[in-house]
């Protein structure tokens, strides 16, 4: 699957970029050409767009983005959705665990809110945008503009100066539940990528970087909680959410395969002819 953090990292030309350590910002019409495309980002990101439309998919839950919304993206998979007609201009902020962590405790510092928070389960959050969060955004947006290269600790402090406005409006309570729940932890459970994660084609590598850990101890790790390998796991648990859409949804076989995390329909087909005794196709007719 194509990396997003990667990707633009790799093409300055096509996404303007400023970096802050291993942080980006990045200003850029977005040069999607296929109607759907899966993604992943081993960063938590915001998205603020500008102008057009995208949508963003997870499983069935669907976030839209259009003139001045936005979104905090945490770490996971997704697919994004092309509008014919409707270029994409968006400002994105790309951002670690670590800087996060950084952020929350020096606006716990500054600011007294409620910290009782639960953690949220979607891994995509909507950011209620007032008057002080939208100037935050165009003032890093101005930087793009400007013949001179600001200092990086000067974007820092621009880029703190945001994330403590979308903490401090009282509506972005989910936003400051997810900052907490980063923050309380060494380091996030598999089990809270790999639940939000599995119906995307990922391989084992990619999944282990979602999680921030190297392949030998993702795998161990994910053995030692869940008492099997990730490639058996994976396997099992998209065959059971392929049943249930199977018998739930009107999408076709194809559909259905891929928004599971099959490679192809083959690979699909025999895997539940393998699991149920019986085709998909079969299946959907006795249902």
């Amino acid at each position: 699957m194509i990396n997003v953090y990667d990707l633009k990292l790799s093409h300055p030309d096509v996404f303007k970029q400023f970096s802050v350590g291993e942080n980006l910002i990045v200003h850029y019409k977005c040069p999607q050409a296929e109607k759907l495309v899966e993604l992943y980002n081993h960063y938590n990101a915001i998205y603020f767009t500008l102008s057009g439309k995208k949508a963003i998919h997870i499983g069935e839950k669907s976030w839209h983005l259009t003139d001045e919304d936005a979104l905090l993206v945490c770490r996971s998979a997704y697919s994004q959705e092309l509008f014919e007609n409707l270029d994409w201009e968006v400002l994105a902020f790309h951002f670690s665990d670590d800087f996060l962590k950084k952020v929350y405790d020096e606006f716990l510092m500054n600011f007294n809110f409620d910290t009782n928070l639960d953690t949220p389960k979607d891994p995509i959050l909507s950011i209620k945008i007032n008057s002080i969060i939208k100037a935050s955004f165009y003032t890093l947006l101005s930087f793009f503009d400007s013949e001179v290269i600001p200092k990086e600790y000067l974007l820092e402090l621009k880029i703190k100066e945001l994330m403590f406005n979308i903490l401090a409006e009282p509506k972005n309570k989910t936003v400051r539940a997810y900052f907490k729940s980063v923050h309380d932890q060494q380091k996030r459970p598999i089990w809270h990528i790999m639940e939000s994660n599995f119906m995307f084609n990922l391989s084992i590598a990619e999944f282990a970087r979602l999680t921030q850990r190297s392949v030998t101890a993702f795998k161990n790790e994910f053995k030692e909680f869940y008492g099997t390998s990730p490639g058996k796991w994976l396997t099992g648990k998209r065959l059971d959410y392929a049943k249930q859409q199977l018998e739930s949804s009107k999408k076709n076989i194809s559909e259905i395969a891929f928004n599971t995390g099959f490679e192809n329909l083959s690979h699909f087909s025999r895997s539940f002819k393998n699991k149920y005794g019986i085709a998909p196709s079969q299946f959907r007719k006795q249902s």
